[in-house]
């Protein structure tokens, strides 16, 4: 992800304009939305946040600074159990919204 968020980022930088219009992008209620360079920043921080965390040591409880758990389980986790937990969550949330839109009507 390193070097293509970094190849991503030289990219941007080479357009000189934060809100030139790179496209547009569909979202969940099926709203299109211009995608800007200032835009495609945001994801790629996210995206090298997201990176970073993942790939954090489980040993990092005991060392200190900032890792991903699980509650009320209490524990540590990366990797592809950290996507796994993450995608079930943001499943669960859907559906969620999805009763929740359909009690609504």
């Amino acid at each position: 992800m390193t070097d293509a968020a970094t190849d991503i980022e030289d990219f941007l930088d080479a357009l000189n304009n934060e809100e030139a219009v790179l496209g547009s992008v569909q979202d969940d209620t099926g709203l299109w939305h211009e995608l800007n360079v200032h835009d495609l920043r945001a994801v790629v921080a996210d995206a090298k946040r997201y990176q970073w965390l993942r790939n954090r040591d489980v040993d990092a409880i005991h060392r200190g600074g900032v890792f991903a758990g699980v509650t009320p389980q209490n524990l540590v986790i990366n990797l592809e159990d950290l996507d796994q937990h993450i995608d079930a969550e943001i499943l669960s949330a859907r559906i969620a919204d999805a009763y929740q839109e359909g009690m609504k009507k």
